[in-house]
């Protein structure tokens, strides 16, 4: 981000320069438009660093979130996985005997 806001800044003087050194124009009015480009840089250096602090605080939130979040949804999935091993053990046990069963009637 350091390196972003210091390229913008270097573009915006090194474009100020030029064009301050490139127009035919009186020296107060080149001074005015430079003014009003500094002042223009200056706010949206401000806005790219809000932007970026309103960014980092929304991840902070997000991993927090999830920190939160990803434990009670893996306790509560192996409560579930753990529930539905119990309930289909049974029925696991009866189909094996069955097959048992078919195997020795068919004869194998």
């Amino acid at each position: 981000m350091k390196g972003f806001m210091k390229g913008l800044l270097v573009g915006s003087t090194i474009g100020g320069l030029i064009t301050l050194f490139t127009t035919k124009k009186p020296g107060k009015t080149q001074r005015e438009e430079l003014k009003a480009q500094l002042k223009a840089t200056t706010e949206k250096i401000a806005d790219v660093k809000d932007s970026y602090q309103e960014f980092t605080q929304q991840q902070q939130r997000l991993t927090e979130t999830v920190q939160t979040l990803v434990p009670e949804f893996q306790e509560s999935l192996a409560k579930d996985i753990e529930k539905f091993q119990f309930q289909t053990k049974p029925r696991i046990e009866r189909i094996k005997e069955q097959v048992s069963t078919l195997q020795k009637h068919l004869g194998k």
